[in-house]
């Protein structure tokens, strides 16, 4: 796994932590339509097992899960791993949106959500763009950031790695 938590698998392989059956399911069919690998785990002693057996290319994080919580999961992994985590809850309160992307999240997406935003912003994280989307030229004045200002996802991993090293 290099710095940025990317495993050099070419297809990604995407671990859903996430109690509710039914949603995970539906994520993991959908990820696989779109060429992905997926396994699911429904707490934190199962995603733990399955991480031990194979490499993730990101970890899709439910909060709300039996025994140990996903901040608290989440604030775990970041101690020794900068897999990419998409926090994926129905805790959507304004400080709990803070709270999961200051424990290391890298994104959050709240229940209920959209499949094709959720996959957008998982190819987000491994630089894969939208054909519709056209690639800003010098000449357009573009900083190259995204619409809105929004940190790229691969400069995410640098203001972290910045603020560990203080």
């Amino acid at each position: 796994m290099d710095q940025n938590g990317r495993t050099g698998l070419e297809t990604p392989r995407i671990l859903i932590v996430e109690d509710d059956a039914a949603i995970a399911d539906m994520v993991r069919v959908s990820l696989i339509e779109q060429g992905m690998l997926v396994e699911i785990a429904g707490d934190g002693p199962t995603m733990e097992a399955k991480m031990r057996a194979m490499e993730f290319s990101l970890i899709l994080l439910d909060i709300m899960l039996p025994g140990e919580d996903g901040f608290s999961i989440c604030r775990r992994l970041r101690v020794s791993s900068d897999i990419p985590i998409l926090m994926l809850t129905s805790v959507s309160s304004d400080i709990d949106r803070i709270i999961g992307l200051e424990t290391g999240a890298d994104d959050y997406v709240t229940k209920p959500f959209v499949l094709r935003e959720l996959t957008a912003r998982i190819k987000d994280c491994f630089g894969v763009r939208s054909p519709l989307l056209a690639k800003p030229t010098p000449a357009s004045g573009s900083s190259g950031s995204k619409a809105g200002g929004s940190i790229p996802f691969a400069a995410r991993f640098t203001i972290r790695a910045m603020r560990a090293s203080r």
